[in-house]
């Protein structure tokens, strides 16, 4: 440990002159080396070189070879992060200097050339100073990592599941930029065991038992799409308390913008949802990319993944409203923590029902596109508070599009929800509604001649991992060794990840040209109650039965009020396809916006004065096919 503390003190020092003197001198041993050992298999003896013309060979190869060196950039490369392709490079240099040689040998000498001598000097000089190069890594690499100089955090010992070339790169990642310690690789491939994959042994999954007291971490190297395994391993390990993360694309690793401490462990979500779909980057950059944007409910599961996933694509600028404090803090934090030096992002703590302050923050912000997220959506509480949550959900959605078109918005989007359709509750009654409006002014627009804005919609069911979400509350309920509760054991659910239905909404702004209806498709329906089992068997649990056997109980307690047996997309059961597999458009049934304007403006006196039977009344008689269900 002194020793090693000695290097890395020294090393630390080093002048980019010193550092090249010493890469020289070695150069130059391996050319001297190199000779002498090329003479000694051609003609058997070390000394007899210097009695031989090949000797003049050799001292021209020297004289040639460090200016050329120098020349072609040898040594500005750091030997510490040397990659494959130095070994080319450095095969390409010598090959270069000893065609050189030959050709002065034939033009100005009668010396006879030794095809056999060149190619094995060559052979030798190539793979020597390649040798070099890397034994000097692997010994930095010892000095340096962990890098304790730049982290003050303990050591950690993690463990990378796939001895690929996914696992090698970010082994290579780990070792040069981080303090974790990789003790080696997994792999269920009986012939890699005990080998060893950029100098770190490699064993099978049995005997990470031994070890599970010292790690923290897995990274796994597997396809997202891979879900039986990754459902498989990831139970695996969170029996026995070991956090699992995704090891990230190959492109992205060798890329640099990767960082370690941005990585996040894997959740059940991730386990559950179906295999994704590459978004189609330019559809999402012809969306957003240079404009200034204003996202309303940025703080909630939905606006906050559209605001990391927009930053990613060059926007002008990036204002965030909500009237949740803790939410726009915490979003505050994560995006200033990375993007703030790359682009202008405002957090307004606000609620966009104040008409007057949305409308001068879209003008003074020069706001080109909305995507309004802003809504209270959890079905039950909703039902218990319709007053607040009828002037919330439908007056902002008004207020988003009268400032719109007031001011030099050219798009808005509304985030629209599967219960909207044939609504039994008061939050899908009141999303009908919203879509109602955003279809009215997308038909005025239609009748307009100049300047027109595009008024669009998305609309898609449940969001795994969103704060209505029935996953944390099983988890929750597991991890306390509680009964799971449902609410029928036919209920039936649509499941998608926050981050794939934020990248479908961005790519359906992309898509718009006015008045759509955009359905993303959702996948599989899951039964709730197979959903529970699936949970129960990643945790290595099994349901309790009637007899007493097993660990878990699950409960049927009741639909909640307003709550369906299942979620549709479509009213009128047509949709068309679009250029994108996985987004749909519908054109559904709507109110002209000069009839539906007065019905808003009556709900809204009747719900601001208290008057509940009265509002619900306009709410029927706006949105027909409501069915109050309790």
């Amino acid at each position: 440990m002194i020793f090693k503390k000695y290097l890395e003190k020294k090393y630390t020092i080093l002048s980019p002159f010193l550092r090249k003197a010493i890469l020289i001198i070695f150069d130059g041993l391996t050319i001297i080396l190199s000779g002498l050992f090329t003479n000694f298999f051609i003609l058997g003896d070390f000394l007899s070189l210097k009695d031989s013309q090949n000797f003049y060979i050799l001292f021209f190869y020297i004289l040639f070879a460090i200016p050329f060196y120098i020349f072609t950039n040898q040594y500005r490369s750091l030997t510490r992060y040397i990659k494959e392709k130095s070994i080319f490079e450095f095969a390409l240099r010598n090959f270069s200097i000893i065609f050189l040689i030959i050709t002065l040998f034939k033009i100005f000498t009668d010396y006879q050339v030794s095809i056999r001598f060149y190619f094995l000097f060559f052979i030798l000089i190539s793979i020597s100073q390649t040798s070099m190069r890397y034994m000097i890594k692997n010994i930095l690499n010892y000095i340096y990592n962990p890098i304790k100089s730049s982290s003050k955090l303990k050591d950690e010992n993690v463990v990378i599941y796939g001895a690929n070339k996914q696992g090698y790169h970010f082994s290579n990642l780990l070792l040069n930029t981080s303090n974790l310690n990789i003790l080696f690789f997994i792999d269920d491939d009986p012939y890699l065991k005990n080998l060893s994959l950029n100098g770190i042994r490699i064993k099978p999954l049995q005997e990470l038992k031994n070890y599970k007291n010292s790690i923290s971490k897995v990274f796994i190297s597997l396809s997202s799409n891979e879900k039986e395994k990754l459902e498989k391993i990831y139970s695996f390990f969170k029996r026995i308390g070991i956090e699992v993360y995704q090891i990230p694309s190959i492109e992205k690793i060798t890329s640099g913008e990767l960082k370690i401490n941005k990585i996040k462990p894997i959740n059940i979500e991730n386990i559950l949802g179906r295999e994704s779909v590459s978004p189609n980057k330019e559809l999402i950059d012809y969306g957003v990319k240079r404009k200034n944007i204003c996202i309303t409910g940025g703080g909630g599961s939905i606006g906050s993944e559209i605001c990391r996933q927009i930053v990613k694509h060059y926007p002008n600028k990036l204002i965030i409203i909500d009237s949740h404090e803790e939410n726009l803090y915490l979003l505050e934090k994560e995006l200033n923590s990375e993007f703030t030096n790359k682009l202008e992002i405002k957090f307004i703590l606000d609620n966009v029902c104040h008409e007057k302050n949305f409308r001068n923050i879209l003008f003074t912000e020069k706001i080109d596109l909305i995507f309004h997220a802003a809504a209270y959506k959890h079905v039950p509480i909703v039902e218990l508070n319709p007053m607040p949550s009828l002037i919330n959900n439908i007056l902002s959605t008004e207020v988003v599009c009268k400032s719109a078109k007031s001011t030099n918005v050219k798009q808005v989007v509304l985030i629209s929800s599967d219960k909207a359709v044939r609504p039994t509750n008061i939050m899908g009654a009141s999303k009908r509604v919203s879509e109602l409006i955003v279809q009215g002014y997308a038909d005025n627009e239609e009748r307009s001649t100049t300047n027109k804005k595009i008024f669009s919609m998305v609309r898609f069911g449940n969001v795994m991992g969103s704060s209505g979400s029935v996953i944390p509350l099983f988890q929750k309920q597991i991890e306390q060794g509680k009964p799971i509760t449902i609410t029928h054991p036919k209920v039936i659910r649509y499941f998608m990840t926050i981050p794939e239905a934020a990248g479908l909404v961005l790519q359906a702004a992309g898509l718009s040209k006015g008045g759509e209806i955009f359905l993303l498709d959702m996948g599989k329906a899951i039964k709730i109650i197979d959903l529970a089992r699936k949970i129960l068997k990643i945790y290595g649990l099994k349901e309790k039965q009637s007899n007493g056997s097993g660990d878990i109980e699950i409960v049927t307690i009741g639909l909640r009020p307003g709550e369906k047996l299942y979620e549709e997309l479509l009213i009128d059961g047509e949709s068309e396809k679009t250029t994108h597999p996985l987004i749909f458009k519908a054109k559904d049934k709507f109110i002209s916006l000069e009839k539906i304007q007065p019905l808003i403006k009556k709900l809204y006196n009747f719900a601001n004065n208290g008057e509940l039977e009265n509002s619900l009344k306009t709410l029927k008689e706006i949105v027909p096919d409501w069915v109050k269900r309790n």
